[in-house]
């Protein structure tokens, strides 16, 4: 209830974000990768913002330098400003911490066995809501199973379900930079599509993926370091094949 809707606007808890009705941005424009915002997200420019980001020490100082430069909701770039803005939107709604209300609205009530790690710009600073939050594989794959239980945990409605089903929904008003339909993206979930079906994730950067298969019941976690080089409709290679393999087993045919 602290946030009316993801149709709010971010000017509301980030003043300084304040637009003409034009180009306005809304929550759900950061949810979906299509804010508009003036960010690179060049991992190999020692120079790009997403650089100093990682590992510099004063996020403070880029939120407040985040601006609109495109009309938001048209077109999907990934940008991890986007999470920043909405990280920062939980703390100004909440008046708490972003790693702090995580653990009390989900990491508890999920019954996660280990504390977690968030990395933070310094010493009691800013988390990095792009990147960088660590666990175990079964804590993981907790997360997997509140999605593919639609929110709820035991009987608690954790997060509430049109939400999941929102957020793990494909934004297909949007186009990607080839000017096709965005099927691959909701709220800040992958989405795989292939002819067996929909296969919602997150994924960490370097190939960390928790994969929902509802058809299946089942959730499946691949934590590591490496991910591969090439990429195919928008994943890397190694995520069908994840996927298959998974699916295999699930089939109960073996490997």
């Amino acid at each position: 209830g602290l946030v009316e809707s993801v149709d709010q606007r971010v000017s509301d808890f980030i003043p300084h974000l304040h637009q003409n009705d034009t180009m306005r941005l809304t929550i759900e424009h950061l949810l979906t990768m299509s804010s508009g915002i003036d960010w690179n997200e060049s991992y190999s420019n020692p120079l790009s913002v997403t650089t100093r980001a990682y590992y510099g020490s004063d996020l403070e100082t880029i939120i407040n330098n985040i601006s609109v430069v495109e009309k938001p909701g048209e077109r999907y770039e990934y940008l991890s400003g986007n999470t920043l803005l909405l990280a920062r939107i939980i703390e100004r709604a909440t008046g708490r911490s972003l790693s702090e209300y995580a653990s009390e609205k989900i990491w508890q009530p999920i019954a996660a066995t280990r504390d977690a790690l968030w990395s933070v710009d310094k010493k009691n600073g800013v988390e990095k809501a792009y990147c960088c939050f660590t666990s175990t594989a079964s804590d993981f794959a907790r997360l997997g199973q509140l999605v593919l239980q639609k929110g709820r945990w035991n009987d608690v409605q954790v997060v509430p379900q049109d939400y999941i089903e929102r957020a793990i929904a494909p934004a297909n008003h949007l186009s990607d930079h080839n000017d096709a339909p965005v099927g691959f993206y909701g709220f800040h979930f992958w989405i795989w599509n292939d002819t067996q079906g929909s296969v919602p994730m997150f994924r960490g950067i370097l190939g960390q993926y928790i994969m929902i298969f509802p058809e299946h019941n089942a959730v499946a976690v691949r934590l590591g370091h490496k991910r591969a080089n090439d990429e195919i409709m928008h994943f890397r290679t190694d995520v069908p094949l994840y996927i298959d393999i998974v699916r295999t087993i699930l089939n109960g045919n073996g490997v």
